[in-house]
């Protein structure tokens, strides 16, 4: 089963990738297709509580509407999807979040997270943000 989570999850995070690498990004409806497709009704998303004002989003539309906060307030140019490994119970994910918040001085930032997803009968129903990747390795049971 976990080889079916692992791309389960790769096919998720690559249609959202897409989703905010392509001409169409911002669309809501899009998205939320993405995520019904993936994502159990009553998935939860937690951020890492370094994140300012880091919270828990319980549900699709509550998910949905924190990306799209991030995809405006954060400025989000591109977003790369790294490895993505099977971790038993949980699947480990890196991804690479490109965004204009030095928008004055034209400069990019980017920022590498570590995200633990759980899967449970074909659908995603929690995930939760690491801002240390390393720290989301070890809270997967994963060696450095």
């Amino acid at each position: 089963m976990s080889e079916e989570n692992v791309e389960l999850v790769r096919n998720w995070w690559a249609e959202t990738s897409d989703w905010f690498n392509e001409p169409r990004r911002g669309d809501p409806q899009l998205l939320a297709d993405i995520s019904a497709r993936y994502a159990a009704d009553h998935v939860v998303y937690e951020e890492d509580p370094v994140w300012p004002d880091a919270d828990t989003y319980r549900g699709r539309d509550a998910i949905l509407k924190r990306f799209l906060e991030y995809f405006e307030v954060l400025g989000m140019e591109r977003v790369e999807v790294g490895e993505i490994v099977d971790a038993g119970d949980l699947v480990f994910l890196e991804f690479r979040a490109h965004m204009g918040l030095g928008a004055d001085s034209g400069e990019s930032t980017s920022f590498l997270w570590g995200y633990t997803i759980k899967v449970e009968h074909g659908r995603v129903v929690h995930f939760r943000a690491w801002f240390d990747p390393s720290e989301g390795r070890r809270a997967a049971g994963l060696s450095e």
